[in-house]
């Protein structure tokens, strides 16, 4: 049976995020879930199919939040979570490692 090992190591680094105590994981389980029979656990918007990894590929593309919210019928405050909690994390991460 194929791996696809790249998804793998994402669910894999996103469960570890999730059950870490911190601030920015707070804000990002109120916006993220993985549940292994919506899109193969891969990371989602809490509620719906939309992975993570195309939020931000969308937001990449677009002129903001509101844009992709109404392109895709998304929940503003939902993506707005999402980027607050990773980069907290991010920063949390950072603190850590200097």
């Amino acid at each position: 049976m194929f791996k696809n090992t790249a998804a793998d190591a994402m669910r894999s680094s996103f469960v570890a995020i999730l059950r870490s105590d911190t601030k920015g994981n707070k804000i990002l389980i109120s916006a993220v879930e993985v549940d292994p029979r919506r899109r193969g656990g891969v990371p989602v918007l809490r509620g719906t199919r939309f992975t993570v990894a195309q939020t931000l590929a969308e937001l990449s593309e677009t002129s903001g939040v509101a844009e992709v919210a109404d392109k895709f019928d998304l929940d503003p405050q939902t993506i707005k979570d999402m980027l607050n909690g990773l980069s907290l994390i991010l920063m949390e991460r950072a603190a850590v490692d200097v």
